[in-house]
């Protein structure tokens, strides 16, 4: 008799010394704190990872007020922040005016603050030199080529997280 090719045990054609295998009680094989037995080596540690953070800024133009948060794990809780932030200033009227995630955000304004209308420019970029060109130019061409100055930066930068 053959099973894959090989000859059974206990057949006439396998005639030479019997193998004897014998069970090993679970404490004879492997400690109980071994492998396969609920405990063994440690499981290993988690690997540190790079966690992304977002911002916001929120305003009320007519309060005149811009709550910003920075450094949040996720959208919502970017825009709730801002939102308090605002109305804590004494914003009635908050709105969410830019969300920006693992990136660099500036708030731009006319210089002349007496002059009205003004309108301020919130961007945001890979950093706060592209963000503050990208600000200053879109203030200048909002408020019909009045000089800008970036009144707020901000970076969000991702944590190292286990």
């Amino acid at each position: 008799m053959h099973w894959h090719g090989k000859p059974l045990q206990n057949s006439p054609e396998n005639t030479g010394p019997k193998r004897i295998c014998r069970r090993r009680r679970r404490s004879e094989s492997l400690p109980a704190d071994g492998p396969g037995f609920g405990g063994g080596s440690p499981t290993p540690a988690r690997q540190p990872r790079w966690k992304l953070t977002w911002g916001a800024f929120a305003s009320d133009d007519a309060a005149a007020v811009v709550g910003t948060s920075s450094g949040e794990y996720g959208s919502r809780s970017a825009r709730s922040a801002a939102m308090k932030k605002c109305s804590g200033m004494g914003g009635n009227n908050c709105a969410v005016t830019l969300v920006y995630q693992n990136q660099c955000a500036v708030i731009a304004d006319p210089i002349d603050r007496d002059i009205q209308p003004r309108f301020g420019s919130d961007v945001s970029g890979p950093t706060i030199e592209e963000a503050s060109k990208l600000a200053l130019d879109s203030c200048y061409k909002k408020n019909g080529g009045r000089r800008c100055e970036v009144i707020y930066s901000n970076c969000t930068r991702p944590v190292l997280v286990n």
